[in-house]
């Protein structure tokens, strides 16, 4: 996990926001902010980056099921995870229609719960390198070039030379046989396996080839 990443928890029960907390931040996240308080979550997250969120659905002022929705409108990109006492399908259906992450009902077990964490701060990590690629390929710029210094290319379409492994020219030779193949003479196959036609059959070889 990233050192950076903050974890957003909303309830309404002091006792569950002090536990949750102290599990999360033992798997080493950096920040954890606690609101009790649904109508302040909100403004919070158009002041503050936060990295997941972990929301109960029975909250008074603001219900958890009209901030799913308002956050999944808002902050799209930012997972949501459903922590609610109410065991129902139907309830778990809409959370998740609405845009939730995952749904799960206290009393949760830690390693579930930390896992979920795991999961939703592995895919925001996820999006923001996804988005900082693409923000540097349409700049015209480029990380760590030198990962790239190998790759010769030759201007108006011509072929590009990238220097590949023995056993990815192995899995190519096989492709390339199997397409050459497909005309009726047999079915070429890779990695030593064995299959049979009713008209012909194919032996194990180090590239299977019809007889």
């Amino acid at each position: 996990m990233r050192n950076k990443q903050t974890v957003l928890l909303v309830d309404d029960e002091q006792p569950i926001l002090f536990t949750a907390n102290l599990m999360i931040r033992s798997t080493g996240v950096a920040e954890v902010v606690t609101l009790d308080d649904s109508r302040k979550v909100l403004p919070l997250l158009s002041e503050q980056e936060i990295s997941a969120i972990v929301l109960d659905l029975s909250m008074p002022f603001m219900s958890g099921i009209v901030l799913i929705d308002e956050i999944g409108r808002e902050h799209p990109d930012i997972p949501l995870i459903v922590m609610t006492g109410a065991n129902n399908l139907d309830t778990a259906v809409q959370c998740m229609k609405a845009g939730a992450f995952d749904y799960l009902v206290k009393p949760v077990e830690s390693e579930r719960f930390l896992a979920c964490i795991a999961r939703a701060l592995e895919v925001r990590a996820l999006k923001e390198e996804m988005l900082s690629l693409k923000q540097h390929l349409l700049e015209g710029r480029v990380e760590h070039a030198a990962a790239f210094s190998k790759i010769v290319t030759r201007q108006q379409g011509a072929a590009v030379d990238i220097p590949i492994s023995r056993s990815r020219r192995r899995i190519c030779a096989a492709r390339s046989d199997h397409r050459r193949d497909r005309r009726g003479q047999g079915i070429v196959c890779a990695g030593g396996a064995r299959f049979e036609r009713p008209d012909r059959t194919v032996h194990r070889d180090q590239y299977c080839r019809p007889r």
